[in-house]
């Protein structure tokens, strides 16, 4: 209601009186005063103040009541921002259902969802889910996306005080960047762990955004999430009935996949078949139902689309893997692949080799197939046994590629190309050289078309020594390093390198100078070689023996039996020698077992440099590397190795009484990208009193030459091939001289050193290396073949406290870092990664 009123005096001050008040009738009104609802009005006539809103109660309270104008509006920079982000989120290459086009989809979808979100979130929010996502950022690029992140949402949420569309440009600035975090985000911890917590960063921004939006948004927010969870329900249920039935034939499928394998490594190859088929039955099952209607719409939903996919992948490669394995069975018999009489079928050999390779490339696709929906988005109960699956078919894969392999290789090894001849050497450990032990015997094997015979065998030392040394080829640092044992004019040195492929090419040279024809490749065996042989041909006899020699007792005796109860050196030599004929003798004319049974019998022993093999063809010399028979150090070592090899000094037969122990620990400093390790060797001699003197005595004593050791003391030339700098050494913690001698990438690092009998001597090295940048450490530990296998006990520590150790395969953990302790009777590899600590 508006009421006049007059007013006096106008100019020297305003008055306003109460409603119904008149002044005085001489004054003359010079202003209208309005009073409503809203407050006061003071103007020239009713009119204007009719028009202001404080006189319109109720055009007032509809404006309030309603949202500003501008409130719901997107700025174009920040949809701008929207846009980019989504680009960065697409080529993260997320993949929450699997399907590479509905991904790339969703990425985008959330990524301008939780751009917009920041836009019209509180400034609390862009900090606490900015800083989240950083927590979780592993990667160089997301750290450093994550650090922006986070301080320009402080400086922004510190500083801004302008309006509605710069506060938020800043917002969306900051989520862009959070974005990118989020789906580069690689926390450690559980698998889809990072997922989780991606999600869980997400959740203050994106309430303060709903508490912030109109209410038209938030209802139509609310609809949009009823219609994906009732999605979500229905395509979980529909999954949820296929992958009933489905799981049940899966696991049929991989217990009958299991006992079809079995049955194949045992040569059993109608039940091996049958089993397989039983088993590509189920897995051909479970795939049709998990391809069905049922299960399609599920593969649209985040995280379960994940799931979905694994099971088909699952079935889909056991599918793959049985019906190739079944074909190998049935097309490819390894029960009648055996060597009978020394004679083996080539032609079944080549006919195995296609079958083999399909099985090989079953599994090699499956193996990647089966990575390939691996996923951090995967729930544990689904991603353990996917990483089993994957991992026993990775096991598989090798063994598989280089079964079709020796298919493809054997009938030129065998002379299916041509008559094939291979030098034997005979060795004894008892007597060390840095390969194994020396060469007392020797043999001559031909192959022509499968057909194996030994031609010939005898003692080297029946055989003529040339003149002149030959002529090895090797560098003159290879001669230098090497020259004290002669091996030009010795082939009982011929085993002085630790590398076989050297010694073998070395071996070949020196034949003919001994009247010996050319070869075409060199057998080395020891008597624990000897051993695996005689489990596959069974017992052999000797004339100078009463009872058969057996793989039980064979290694005992000529290591040190023959050395108590020969009166000769002539009968110890043909000891030697007539045993290793026997066993080869009976190689080449008995039945002997299939592929898988040679496998099993003979690894262990070609594992630890008792039985290797080397030709001079390159395509065979790479087979033979990767069947781990060359005898060579590994191709591909990685950042550090270890091996520690001895030759006797007598000559003497003690060496096969020494037991050697090793301990190397290692200092790893991610900082000066340096190791700092130190190896101790412990040799103990447990040789008896009793021992003759061609056993326990030396040259030099014999020769009554002063200071020769007496008898029993083990006098031993100890080399340690390793890739460190030696920047200190002590023997029984006495500064000790050590030469060392480049050899390939390594360096030998030697010492003389006298083991009493009895007694022991540590050896100590002090070494210094590189780490990578990475942070990245690999050890490789090689075997000498000895008569008894090295202990070893390996400790990985960090070098500060702000270092840690991510461990690998064979590390457990120890009271200060990483350890593994074991017999050295094979290669042995450990990997460890120095990360900063968090």
């Amino acid at each position: 209601m508006v009421v006049p009123a007059t007013l006096a005096d106008v100019p020297s001050k305003t008055l306003v009186r109460p409603v119904g008040v008149t002044a005085r009738p001489h004054r003359v009104p010079t202003a209208t005063v309005a009073l409503g609802p809203l407050g006061f009005c003071i103007a020239p006539d009713l009119r204007r103040c009719a028009s202001l809103p404080m006189a319109n109660p109720t055009a007032t309270r509809h404006r309030s009541s309603s949202a500003p104008p501008d409130r719901d509006r997107v700025p174009w920079a920040v949809t701008a921002l929207a846009a980019l982000a989504a680009v960065g989120a697409v080529l993260a290459d997320a993949a929450p259902t699997g399907l590479a086009g509905l991904d790339a989809v969703l990425s985008a979808v959330v990524a301008v969802a939780l751009v917009l979100a920041f836009a019209t979130a509180r400034r609390w929010a862009w900090l606490t889910t900015a800083g989240m996502a950083a927590l979780g950022a592993q990667s160089t690029a997301a750290v450093v996306l994550g650090a922006a992140a986070v301080g320009l949402a402080f400086v922004a949420g510190a500083t801004v005080r302008f309006g509605r569309d710069r506060r938020r440009l800043a917002g969306a600035a900051v989520g862009a960047l959070t974005v990118q975090v989020l789906f580069r985000s690689d926390l450690v911890g559980w698998h889809g762990g990072d997922t989780a917590w991606a999600v869980l960063a997400c959740v203050p921004v994106l309430a303060s955004a709903y508490r912030a939006a109109s209410r038209t948004t938030r209802r139509r927010v609310v609809l949009a999430l009823a219609g994906v969870a009732a999605f979500v329900v229905v395509a979980v249920g529909l999954f949820a009935v296929a992958a009933a039935g489905a799981w049940s034939e899966l696991e049929s499928g991989r217990t009958a996949a299991d006992r079809g394998l079995a049955a194949l490594r045992r040569g059993e190859q109608a039940a091996a078949a049958e089993a397989l088929q039983d088993a590509s039955a189920h897995f051909d099952d479970a795939g049709a139902r998990l391809r069905g209607p049922l299960a399609q719409p599920a593969r649209l939903v985040p995280v379960v689309g994940q799931h979905a996919l694994v099971a088909e992948q699952v079935a889909s490669s056991g599918v793959a893997i049985s019906d190739a394995a079944v074909a190998a069975a049935t097309t490819a018999p390894y029960s009648e692949l055996r060597t009978v009489g020394g004679q083996v079928d080539l032609g079944l050999v080549a006919a195995m080799a296609d079958p083999l390779d399909e099985v090989a490339a079953a599994l090699a696709g499956a193996e990647a197939d089966l990575a390939a929906v691996d996923s951090p988005w995967l729930l544990p109960p689904v991603d353990g046994p996917l990483d089993d699956v994957i991992d026993e078919v990775a096991a598989t894969t090798p063994g598989a590629e280089l079964s079709a392999e020796a298919a493809r290789m054997a009938p030129a090894l065998l002379g299916g190309d041509g008559p094939r001849r291979y030098a034997i050497a005979f060795a004894n450990p008892a007597e060390s050289r840095l390969l194994g032990g020396f060469v007392g015997g020797y043999g001559m094997l031909t192959a022509v078309d499968g057909q194996l015979e030994l031609e010939s065998s005898g003692r080297v030392d029946d055989l003529e020594r040339p003149d002149e040394p030959v002529d090895l080829g090797w560098s003159d640092e290879l001669a230098n390093r090497y020259a004290r044992w002669e091996p030009g004019r010795f082939l009982q040195n011929a085993t002085v390198t630790p590398d076989f492929p050297t010694d073998a090419a070395a071996m070949a040279r020196l034949l003919p100078a001994y009247g010996l024809p050319e070869v075409d490749g060199v057998i080395y065996v020891d008597p624990i070689g000897l051993a695996a042989l005689l489990e596959l041909t069974g017992p052999v006899t000797v004339d100078q023996l009463d009872d058969p020699v057996t793989a039980d007792d064979v290694a005992d005796l000529l290591l040190r039996d023959q050395y108590l109860r020969a009166d000769s050196q002539d009968e110890r030599s043909d000891l030697l020698t007539d045993v290793a004929d026997a066993t080869f003798d009976a190689l080449t004319t008995r039945d002997l077992p299939s592929p898988d049974q040679l496998v099993d019998e003979l690894g262990a022993a070609v594992a630890g440099g008792h039985l290797l093999l080397e030709t001079f063809e390159a395509d065979q010399q790479g087979f033979l590397s990767r069947l781990g028979a060359r005898g060579g150090f590994p191709p591909a070592w990685g950042t550090d190795l270890v091996s520690v090899r001895m030759s006797n000094e007598g000559p003497n037969k003690l060496d096969a009484y020494i037991e050697r122990d090793l301990t190397y620990d290692v200092v790893l400093d991610r900082r000066q990208r340096t190791t700092a390790a130190t190896l101790e060797v412990t040799l103990r001699n447990t040789a008896p009193a009793d021992l003759p003197d061609y056993v326990a005595g030396s040259a030099a004593a014999r020769d009554g030459l002063p200071g020769a050791p007496p008898a029993g003391d083990d006098e031993l030339y100890v080399s340690v091939y390793t890739p460190g700098r030696l920047v200190g050494a002590s023997l029984d913690d006495a500064p000790v001289p050590v030469e060392s001698q480049p050899e390939g990438r390594l360096r030998a690092h030697s010492v003389v050193v006298v083991v009493p009998r009895g007694g022991e001597v540590v050896l100590r090295l002090d070494l210094e290396g590189q780490l990578d940048p990475t942070g990245a450490y690999s050890l490789t530990l090689v075997p000498q073949a000895l008569a008894r296998p090295d202990s070893f006990a390996v400790q990985l520590v960090p070098a500060t406290d702000t270092t840690s150790l991510v461990p690998g395969e064979g590390l457990e953990a120890s009271d200060d870092g990483l350890g593994a302790r074991g017999q050295l009777d094979e290669v042995e590899r450990f990997e460890v990664r120095a990360v900063p600590r968090r």
